[in-house]
């Protein structure tokens, strides 16, 4: 990265040079470089003297912002901190109490769990299921995702991992996990 194309040329050739160390070959004539723009998003078309009204806030936030924030998020396992961190964001960003992004992070990995699940003969769920022979570190455990699921489904009443092999009932144990966080907007 850089502000100028020069800078990043050196930028890329100190990192071929790295990468020859370790054996890697990279082949510079086919090296290609992205130019991109500070702001992204141009929203001039949809302000009036410089005034974003709250709807269109409200749907550039669900439509591009939110799935730049939650990318990958399935496979969180939040900490109180982290949901705290998240919710102030979302907050600053709306300015009202609505639904929460940490509602639509756990229906968003109780999905991920269900297919996850579902994948019999999978590396995904070897992954998964297997436990890693090794040394634990010292301290408090960190929070594992499959306790953090396991909480997720303790929350939904009268459901269980196995839940998740049926497809439609497993989309009814997040429709509940939603109702029960409330409503996705």
């Amino acid at each position: 990265m850089g502000e100028t194309r020069d800078e990043i040329i050196n930028t890329a050739s100190k990192l071929l040079k790295a990468s020859k160390t370790i054996v890697l070959r990279v082949n510079e004539e086919k090296t290609k470089y992205l130019k991109v723009a500070r702001r992204s998003l141009n929203i001039d078309h949809i302000t009036v003297d410089d005034y974003i009204f709250k709807k269109v806030e409200t749907l550039l936030y669900h439509s591009y912002l939110r799935p730049i924030i939650t990318y990958a998020s399935e496979t969180w396992s939040l900490t109180l901190g982290d949901s705290k961190r998240l919710m102030t964001f979302e907050r600053k960003v709306l300015r009202k109490n609505r639904l929460n992004i940490i509602s639509y992070i756990k229906c968003k990995r109780l999905e991920w769990f269900g297919h996850v699940w579902r994948a019999n003969g999978q590396v995904i769920k070897e992954v998964l299921v297997n436990k890693i022979n090794k040394k634990r570190s010292l301290g408090r455990p960190r929070t594992r995702w499959m306790d953090v699921i396991a909480q997720d489904i303790k929350n939904v009443e009268e459901s269980s991992f196995d839940d998740a092999y049926d497809r439609e009932k497993w989309r009814g144990v997040v429709m509940a996990a939603m109702a029960l966080n409330g409503p996705i907007s």
